[in-house]
């Protein structure tokens, strides 16, 4: 079909037309205007149209032709996984992020990508409860995508879209939260594409500090290790907050970071990091460390 015969200007007369097979859609248009009391289309993938007289499409060509027909055209809010969120089911997870452990042999399921949510089962694997929704409140998160479980049973959030660690006690109230904080370098380079707008450096994945993945050492006085996607630091911090520590950068050589997507401390001189970009495991250890742990042979 030619596309022009949809204009009302080469064809006045035009009642309707059949959008086929090119875009499989049925419209109904006068001269000059668009006829819309049927409000009728076959097929909504790529066009919606509402009583306002707003149609929305995802093809560019066909945004044009509808203009030049005297309807206002605007982008469609692509859908996604959680848009809108979606329900929460028991015993279901969608796509979790990590796991932690409680003293009783509790596991502890940031179940993030798409739920937006922490998910607590037993030792025996049976579902117990969860907690958390899509959002930037207290107990809300937008992609948590690490957990840790403190000595006093406190679990640790790494809630990445809201730039900060919130904590809770095991069935889930909101106990506190704490944001990273440190200088970013000028110099400061993305690990992949241009370094994030001005926008981004407040809060959202990008923002320098939010937490894409979280480790606590084990034994009586833990500290945490969390690792951000831009500058891409490794930072050493308190139970409190406090910023104990920072290393690294992103980038492709040894102790650099190419988004930093798991992390792990078996002790606080020892930190091995999973880098998703970079397609490799690293390990660090602190100088003098190694020199200065005993011998177990």
């Amino acid at each position: 079909m030619d596309r022009s015969s949809l204009d009302p200007g080469r064809c006045p007369a035009t009642r309707l037309q059949r959008l086929t097979p090119r875009f499989g859609h049925h419209a109904r248009f006068r001269r000059g205007q668009a006829q819309l009391a049927a409000l009728e289309l076959v097929a909504l993938e790529d066009l919606k149209i509402d009583a306002g007289r707003q149609v929305s499409s995802d093809a560019a060509e066909f945004s044009g032709i509808l203009r030049r027909a005297g309807l206002d055209t605007k982008p469609l809010t692509p859908a996604g996984p959680r848009n809108p969120p979606p329900v929460h089911q028991d015993g279901y997870f969608n796509q979790p992020t990590d796991v932690a452990w409680d003293a009783q042999g509790n596991a502890y399921f940031s179940d993030g990508y798409v739920n937006s949510r922490v998910a607590k089962v037993s030792a025996r694997g049976e579902w117990l409860q969860s907690w958390g929704s899509l959002g930037t409140g207290p107990g809300q998160f937008d992609t948590p995508h690490g957990v840790a479980v403190a000595p006093n049973g406190d679990v640790y959030v790494a809630d990445r879209g809201n730039r900060r660690v919130q904590i809770f006690d095991q069935s889930g109230k909101f106990l506190r939260q704490f944001t990273i904080d440190a200088p970013v370098p000028a110099d400061a380079k993305a690990a992949i594409g241009a370094a994030p707008r001005p926008d981004q450096l407040s809060t959202g994945s990008l923002a320098p500090g939010a937490p894409d993945a979280l480790c606590m050492t084990p034994g009586p006085n833990p500290v945490i290790f969390t690792i951000d996607l831009f500058p891409g630091r490794i930072y050493k911090v308190s139970l409190d907050g406090k910023v104990l520590g920072v290393y690294g950068k992103s980038g492709k050589n040894l102790g650099e970071f190419g988004w930093g997507h798991a992390i792990a401390c078996p002790s606080e001189n020892e930190i091995w990091v999973g880098e998703l970009l970079n397609w490799r495991v690293q390990k660090l250890v602190v100088k003098g460390a190694a020199a200065a742990r005993p011998s177990t042979k």
